[in-house]
């Protein structure tokens, strides 16, 4: 699976890399190489984030499920 940016966070990425390489690299990177950095990054590393997300957000409704009648019921009255 391919991650894939809209177009406005990937403009916003590529504008945080370069930052990145500017304040602390002290190195000027143009469009062309934070988009391979952008590129290395996501094909590298982005299926890695995206199934931490995914089995943190599964723990996370496991746990709420687990504990439904806790979580919705109310106490009735006698």
């Amino acid at each position: 699976m391919s991650i894939e940016l809209d177009e406005d966070r990937r403009k916003a990425m590529l504008g945080r890399i370069q930052h990145f390489f500017a304040e602390e690299l002290e190195d000027e990177i143009g469009d062309l190489k934070a988009r391979q950095v952008l590129h290395f990054f996501l094909d590298s590393l982005g299926a890695a984030a995206y199934n931490q997300g995914a089995s943190d957000a599964q723990a996370w409704l496991q746990d709420k499920l687990l504990d439904l009648e806790g979580e919705l019921l109310q106490e009735e009255g006698r």
